[in-house]
């Protein structure tokens, strides 16, 4: 990476963080780039040479925060694929960390698990039906009501932490059973 290079991904990195910083005080839709700016130390025309508006930036800290998670939506069969419980969605929603703005903010919900649903919808959708029990819509939505749920679950544990193993066990045997539940049911004759 060049020194140029360097500064551009320092200075994106300093926006981004000024961002996070402005919402633990402000939900995001009343956050300004002028505040985001100043929480930075740099310019308005600094912070338009990387990014367009702050829902452009949003999108590059929601890029971040899933960008090292593996299969996320994949659940236990066997030994062989990740529980809910290793989920990292559950996981990185109930310790978000710097993230916690962004989960906690109730006008980002269904910008959030958009952003999830795009990222792993092909990966989910493709593992499905290779299986040959859903179709491609069935999958989808599927990936929809799952992503959903684990996250608003997730989130509410963060609000009310209790018994996480015990609904983590519950939520494992109930995605599970429901991801079985094609192979169990009768199609219909073509």
């Amino acid at each position: 990476m060049s020194r140029a290079d360097k500064r551009s991904f320092a200075t994106e990195q300093a926006l981004k963080d000024a961002l996070l910083e402005v919402m633990a005080r402000k939900r995001f839709h009343d956050a300004t780039v002028a505040e985001v700016c100043r929480t930075a130390g740099t310019s308005r025309s600094t912070f338009y040479l990387h990014y367009r508006n702050l829902s452009d930036t949003l999108d590059a800290i929601l890029e971040d925060c899933f960008e090292n998670l593996h299969d996320m939506v994949g659940v236990r069969r066997g030994d062989t694929e990740a529980s809910c419980g290793d989920c990292p969605l559950c996981e990185r929603v109930r310790n978000a960390g710097k993230y916690a703005p962004i989960f906690d903010d109730d006008l980002l919900v269904t910008r959030v698990v958009d952003k999830i649903i795009e990222r792993y919808q092909h990966t989910f959708v493709g593992r499905e039906t290779a299986r040959g029990r859903l179709t491609p819509e069935q999958a989808t939505a599927i990936l929809l009501f799952q992503i959903s749920g684990c996250y608003a679950v997730a989130r509410a544990s963060r609000r009310a932490p209790g018994a996480w193993d015990a609904t983590r066990e519950t939520l494992d045997a109930f995605i599970v059973a429901g991801l079985e539940a094609p192979a169990n049911r009768r199609m219909p004759p073509a």
